[in-house]
């Protein structure tokens, strides 16, 4: 194999982990909009209801932190972000596992406050959406555990590097079965 192969391969490697990034980020990104979309609703709604005039400082916190959830995640899935072009698993999964968390632990705490505050058979769909939001955060956690704990299939160190040439042929090699064939 010509090294000309060898580097198409690690381009395509390059290019499935580039490929594999944007994924991760489109996963983490849903559940986010979900939050944000529900997040909205129940403010719309606060500012309408005279009783709900309470909830609306905790609410904003909470699309506050849906903000930066979502800069946050499109920031650290962006190809710009990293120098050259290539990854730092090392500071990617520490922002993966400390950044991200943080709004995401903002909005379950304002959440599961609201949702012992909203009484459910008045606010039946208050409750709903804050059950939904809830939901959203905390499969937004199991991604980011699941993604923290993954390696990418970037090549690292410890893995099997591909010679630079091929090996040279050994002098005392024993007859292999073809060899006492023929």
């Amino acid at each position: 194999i010509g090294r000309s192969a060898l580097s198409g391969g690690v381009r395509d490697i390059e290019r499935d982990n580039e490929i594999e990034l944007v994924d991760k980020g489109y996963d983490l990104l849903t559940p986010t909009s979900t939050i944000m979309a529900y997040t909205e609703m129940l403010l719309e709604y606060a500012e309408k209801d005279e009783a709900w005039q309470d909830f609306i400082p905790d609410i904003q916190k909470m699309l506050t932190a849906g903000d930066q959830l979502s800069s946050l995640i499109t920031k650290l899935f962006s190809k710009q972000n990293s120098p050259n072009g290539e990854l730092d698993l090392e500071r990617f999964t520490s922002a993966i596992r400390h950044d991200l968390r943080t709004p995401i632990n903002a909005i379950i705490g304002y959440g599961e406050m609201l949702l012992e505050d909203v009484d459910a058979e008045i606010n039946p769909e208050a409750s709903s959406d804050l059950q939904k939001i809830l939901a959203a955060a905390r499969r937004l956690l199991t991604l980011i555990g699941d993604l923290s704990s993954t390696h990418f299939s970037k090549p690292d160190s410890s893995a099997p590097k591909l010679p630079d040439k091929p090996p040279e042929p050994e002098q005392n090699v024993s007859p292999t079965l073809m060899d006492e064939v023929v």
